[in-house]
């Protein structure tokens, strides 16, 4: 695993923790408990259980993946009946001391969507110059899903960025990276999860199927862009309602 870089300033974690925290009472107040966790296992089963027809992609399979509470963790929100309508996961990725840009050339077949038939032979992944920048600790930001129940009334923004906050506070990574489709890149969604950086073009998933093929978004930020996005109280996020 790349060397750990240094710790927060004691400024930024102070401010991390207070944004947690009224973020999971904003949430609260409309009616979203949050859970963390890494226990993936009990994840997935509980995943299972909410959107049975959209399991866990490769990058969170516990049985591929040996996760601890030290590489990995999960989130999720259930409603005011014990429901999960939120889930979100976060890991830690080894770039063997490279890059993020050659660490996906490499490996971005293993990040492919699930519940599509692919081509993986004629998919490809071009790397943005944000992607050759990328190096150290790393983080991987995948598999956030939304219930119908609570779309459309702002808690998007609030819960993908209590999820970066927890991970500058407990895996502390330089970067966090994640992919995003085209077309919610291009109706605002990366701002509204809190990424800083977006390089558009970078994947292309070739379905088996037909010719057609699904465009999609490298998006990322890094632990300085945190500190900044920090700054933005979390009840301003919710005046951002899609």
């Amino acid at each position: 695993m790349d060397k750990d870089p240094p710790p927060p300033t004691i400024e930024t974690v102070y401010a991390a923790i207070r944004f947690a925290a009224d973020t999971s009472t904003l949430l609260a107040n409309l009616g979203v408990a949050i859970e963390v966790g890494s226990d993936f296992d009990y994840y997935a089963g509980e995943v299972a259980k909410a959107r049975p027809d959209q399991p866990i992609g490769p990058p969170f399979d516990h049985h591929k993946h040996y996760f601890t509470d030290q590489n990995a963790f999960w989130v999720m929100g259930r409603d005011r009946h014990d429901k999960v309508v939120h889930c979100q996961a976060m890991r830690l990725v080894d770039l063997a001391g490279g890059t993020l840009a050659g660490y996906m050339i490499r490996r971005f077949r293993d990040y492919s969507p699930v519940g599509l038939t692919l081509d993986l032979n004629r998919s490809r992944y071009r790397p943005g110059p944000t992607a050759h920048r990328i190096a150290g600790k790393v983080c991987y930001h995948g598999d956030l899903w939304l219930s119908r129940s609570i779309r459309g009334t702002g808690v998007t923004a609030l819960l993908s960025r209590f999820a970066l906050v927890t991970a500058l506070l407990h895996l502390r990574p330089s970067y966090i990276f994640g992919f995003m489709g085209e077309g919610l890149a291009f109706r605002g969604l990366t701002e509204r999860e809190g990424y800083m950086h977006a390089e558009p073009a970078t994947l292309t998933w070739q379905l088996s199927t037909s010719e057609d093929a699904l465009e999609g978004f490298m998006v990322s930020v890094s632990r300085e862009d945190l500190a900044q996005l920090l700054l933005v109280p979390p009840n301003r996020l919710l005046t951002v309602r899609k």
